[in-house]
């Protein structure tokens, strides 16, 4: 395992802040990651993965935090999904080596977000894969 991966429960977790340090140097990577969270479409993905990987997870929860998404007051951080809504695929890690990791699922859709190229090529590899046609 390197600084930037972990493995809590059989499950592996990438560093987004590390790619958001790297990709948005200007930027504190804790907005970065609060920004992505602040769009509906990446709730809807969370939603899913969590759905689908995560027995535990609150739903009515998940769906109360997106609606306050909506209001200018409201900021969503990584701990407040986590605990709100048992979610699994984010964990916020405190001291050396912390911040926000996601499951891989996660780490590609934040990465596509933060990275207009990386989204370009992956793209450009469904469709040369045939996975989109």
């Amino acid at each position: 395992m390197d600084d930037h991966t972990l493995i809590i429960d059989g499950i592996k977790y990438w560093n987004l802040t590390h790619s958001s340090k790297l990709k948005c140097k200007d930027k504190l990577p804790a907005h970065v990651i609060q920004s992505w969270l602040r769009q509906d479409t990446t709730i809807e993905f969370m939603i899913l993965w969590e759905k689908e990987n995560n027995p535990d997870f609150n739903g009515k929860a998940a769906r109360e935090l997106q609606k306050r998404l909506h209001t200018t007051s409201f900021t969503l951080t990584p701990k407040q999904w986590i605990i709100n809504t048992n979610a699994k695929g984010l964990v916020s890690k405190a001291g050396k080596n912390g911040g926000t990791y996601g499951v891989e699922f996660f780490l590609y859709d934040f990465v596509a977000w933060i990275s207009p190229h990386f989204k370009y090529n992956l793209f450009r590899g469904f469709i040369s894969f045939n996975i989109i046609k």
